[in-house]
């Protein structure tokens, strides 16, 4: 549940948010429909794998893929 796991929610830009959760994952989420993108993420089970990941940004701010990188990476 990523209710359970956030941290911290932080607004960037002023346009969308960025969900910081446990054991260092982050989820950058679109500034348009992010309950979609994280309904998706969620209903997918490689997605789902993904959110067991530690020190992982998981960007959800395209409509066509999900990205992944290293907590550390710019």
């Amino acid at each position: 549940d990523i209710n359970a796991r956030l941290e911290r929610a932080t607004r960037v830009t002023g346009r969308r948010w960025s969900l910081d959760l446990t054991d260092g994952l982050r989820l950058e989420l679109p500034p348009e429909g992010e309950s979609t993108a994280l309904a998706a993420l969620i209903a997918d089970p490689a997605g789902r794998a993904l959110l067991e990941a530690k020190h992982t940004i998981i960007d959800l701010r395209s409509r066509r893929e999900i990205a992944t990188r290293p907590a550390g990476a710019s």
